[in-house]
């Protein structure tokens, strides 16, 4: 159990940290794009840019690649920001403007991840926020962390990382553990998420296959740090503050090992059987 919880904590670790670390933030003479160069991306948005306007955005480090476009508002004024956004196969970047009178002013960016999954970056109106993905992975394990951005003083920050979906196997049987999150906007202060952990019986059993063996709901509070420009969990009982945003599923195992651990050797048969007891092999 504790070498998997070294092994969970590491394939966390590296797709959080891009959050925070790779926002490049606007230089002191923030480079701008002309309403005309704006609209050349909007009108070919999904498709290859002049060499001047790849150059202009995202420097020289890749090949041109087709260029794609959002557009939607990020901050607290009624004017939309623009994003544009590539792809290779496995990584990317995507760049966002904020609108100034007749220009648009680069206000940061952030890397793109596609190693392993291909979710593209979206903006999310509800919320107001840039939307981008991380993924973990491992050998029976495979996690989409959603990282969360917002326009602050005209700069990009990454506001908030959550574990979107999580699954793996549970040692000592075949089932399988899955986590799955999702969030609201409660107020400009506020972000309230509401995580479900089941575990389900493995392929091995029969007509049982696939039933839900234990399913439990969480929700978690998240409040508006101004010091450190992003929101912050409120303690949950039994989880050590924000360590469930990395290492969530050896949290939950262990705040619910009582429960599960009474069903394997005390519920009903065919979850024992599912949980590994070895009497029920």
């Amino acid at each position: 159990m504790k070498s998997w919880a070294v092994f969970s904590w590491l394939i966390w670790l590296l797709p959080a940290i891009p959050c925070k670390s790779q926002i490049n933030q606007p230089l002191q003479a923030p480079r701008i794009l002309s309403p005309v160069e704006a609209d050349t991306f909007l009108k070919n948005n999904g498709k290859e840019v002049s060499p001047r306007l790849w150059e202009k955005v995202f420097g020289n480090t890749f090949p041109s690649q087709p260029v794609h476009v959002l557009l939607g508002n990020l901050d607290a004024d009624s004017e939309q920001e623009l994003a544009l956004w590539f792809k290779t196969q496995e990584t990317g970047t995507i760049v966002c403007f904020d609108r100034r009178q007749q220009a648009w002013a680069r206000m940061g960016e952030t890397s793109l991840n596609f190693f392993h999954g291909d979710n593209a970056p979206r903006i999310d109106s509800k919320t107001g926020m840039l939307l981008t993905y991380g993924y973990g992975w491992g050998s029976g394990y495979g996690s989409e962390i959603l990282n969360l951005y917002q326009s602050i003083n005209d700069s990009l920050h990454c506001v908030l990382v959550l574990l979107e979906s999580e699954g793996k196997w549970l040692l000592g049987s075949t089932a399988h553990q899955f986590v799955n999150t999702r969030y609201r906007l409660i107020s400009p202060e506020k972000i309230e998420a509401t995580l479900v952990y089941r575990i389900l019986a493995g392929d091995d059993m029969g007509i049982h296959s696939g039933r839900t063996i234990f399913s439990r709901k969480l929700i978690f509070e998240h409040y508006w740090d101004k010091d450190q420009k992003r929101f912050l969990p409120a303690q949950y009982p039994g989880l050590s503050g924000e360590d469930y945003l990395i290492d969530s599923e050896f949290e939950l195992e262990a705040l619910f090992a009582e429960e599960i651990r009474k069903l394997k050797f005390h519920g009903p048969k065919w979850k024992r059987r599912a949980l590994g007891n070895p009497e029920e092999d």
